[in-house]
């Protein structure tokens, strides 16, 4: 009925050239490749939790449960600090999901 060709040729190249070409970005004024910057930021996130293991192996004879508290203690406080800041953003993406829905079904009859 349709004659899909053209449209998947131009698909198809499109994608060609997505391949090829390198895309980098700007942090900072340096142009970085995409696997630079998750090899960067991968790197950044294993030297955090090397040093979290680093401390938790650490011994400090009668003093690891004090350091246990306390590294307990950042992760709760970052933990409500991630919810303070996310539960109002959920709740108002749920209320514009909310209103679109409410808003299209105002034009489909019955």
């Amino acid at each position: 009925m349709f004659d899909t060709d053209g449209l998947l040729n131009q698909i198809a190249t499109l994608q060609a050239l997505i391949n090829e070409t390198p895309i980098s970005i700007d942090l900072s004024g340096t142009p970085v490749s995409v696997g630079g910057a998750i090899d960067s930021s991968t790197g950044d996130v294993i030297d955090f939790f090397s040093h979290v293991k680093g401390v938790m192996n650490l011994d400090l004879g009668p003093f690891r449960p004090l350091a246990y508290s306390a590294i307990l203690g950042v992760a709760v406080k970052f933990v409500i600090i991630f919810i303070v800041y996310a539960v109002p953003v959920i709740g108002f993406l749920v209320g514009m999901i909310r209103k679109i829905y409410s808003a299209i079904m105002d034009f489909i009859p019955g």
